[in-house]
C-alpha cells in the first residue's frame, strides 16, 4: 500500500507544480494587462468596409433577441406594446445606421399590426431589412416573433414599417440606392413608395392654408 501511494505521489507531484506554475504564469499576465494602458487602434473605416454604391436588402438584415423579463410585462404577463416598439425601433435603427452609414433618426412608424402576446420567460426574436430607399431617408421593415424557449415554438407578434432619416454633420445626408431584384423586394420598394406618397399628401393637406388665409394644423 504504501508502495503505490509512494507512485501515486510521484506522478501527481509533477502536476501539481506544473499546475501551480501555470496558475502563477495566467495572474502575472492578467496584472501585467490590467496595469498596461488600454488603447484601441483609430482607423478610418474603408471604402471595403462601407460601401456607398448600391446595397441589397439582404445585406441591411439585423437581428436581435430579447428576453422577457417581469419588468418589461403588464398585469397579465404580457409583454408591453410599448416594450415591444421600443426594441423594434431599436433593431430598426441600426438596420437604418448599417444602410446608410451613418446615425438615423426615427421619422414615423406605418402600419403596426400586433397579433399574439409574448409571456414572461419566453423571448422576442426581432429582424430588420431595409425596403426602400429615398433621397435622405430609407423605410425598415421589422418582424417580431415571440419564442417558448422550452420547446423551440414560434409565433407572430407583430410587425411594421419604420421610416429613418439619416443624418451626417447634423444635416440630412444621401442614402446609398437598393437593389432591388426579386419579386417580393420589388412589391414592398413599390408598396413603400405608395406610403411615402401618401405621407407626403396629408402633410401637405395639413400644411394648406385654409379659406380664410391662416395654416390648417392637425387638432392634437
Amino acid at each position: 500500500m504504501n508502495l503505490v501511494r509512494g507512485i501515486v505521489a510521484s506522478v501527481k507531484q509533477p502536476v501539481e507544480n506544473a499546475r501551480h506554475e501555470h496558475d502563477r504564469a495566467f495572474i502575472e499576465q492578467l496584472a501585467s494587462a490590467r496595469r498596461a494602458p488600454q488603447t484601441l487602434p483609430m482607423t478610418e473605416p474603408t471604402e471595403q468596409e462601407r460601401p456607398r454604391g448600391p446595397q441589397r436588402p439582404a445585406d441591411s438584415i439585423t437581428r436581435m433577441t430579447e428576453y422577457v423579463l417581469p419588468t418589461h410585462a403588464n398585469a397579465l404577463g404580457n409583454v408591453f406594446g410599448g416594450q415591444i416598439l421600443a426594441w423594434m425601433d431599436l433593431c430598426a435603427a441600426i438596420c437604418a445606421q448599417r444602410f446608410a452609414s451613418t446615425i438615423c433618426v426615427t421619422a414615423g412608424i406605418d402600419d403596426l399590426s400586433f397579433e399574439q402576446p409574448v409571456h414572461v420567460g419566453h423571448v422576442v426574436l426581432l429582424e430588420a431589412r431595409v425596403t426602400a430607399a429615398f433621397r435622405t431617408s430609407c423605410e425598415v421593415f421589422v418582424d417580431v416573433r415571440g419564442e417558448d424557449p422550452s420547446t423551440g415554438r414560434t409565433w407572430p407578434c407583430v410587425s411594421g414599417f419604420l421610416t429613418f432619416v439619416a443624418f451626417k454633420d447634423d444635416k440630412p445626408a444621401a442614402v446609398p440606392e437598393l437593389a432591388v431584384s426579386e419579386p417580393l423586394e420589388l412589391a414592398l420598394l413599390h408598396a413603400a413608395r405608395e406610403r411615402r406618397d401618401a405621407r407626403l399628401a396629408r402633410r401637405h393637406k395639413q400644411s394648406a392654408p385654409s379659406a380664410t388665409g391662416a395654416v390648417v394644423t392637425p387638432r392634437p
